[in-house]
């Protein structure tokens, strides 16, 4: 008697030999590829904070909050 072996992703009954050996039907097994490549494309991201560091980010808080003051000044 065969085995019935269930798509990892949606648990439909697959039918085809490929299938069974992947864990997926065809378009689940795109689509878990394409998590796949979406999640390790994010691991690999970097923010523009990261980028240019705590101490940028720091320097350039400090000049925004005196340019503030600044135009503040010179409203009055």
């Amino acid at each position: 008697m065969e085995q019935v072996i269930n798509c990892l992703r949606c648990n439909r009954r697959l039918k085809t030999v490929k299938s069974r050996e992947l864990g997926f039907g065809p378009v689940c097994y795109k689509k878990h590829l394409q998590e796949q490549a979406d999640k390790e494309f994010k691991k690999n991201q970097t923010t523009i904070d990261e980028y240019l560091g705590d101490e940028h980010n720091a320097t350039n808080d400090s000049k925004a909050i005196s340019q503030n003051e600044q135009k503040a000044f010179q409203v009055s």
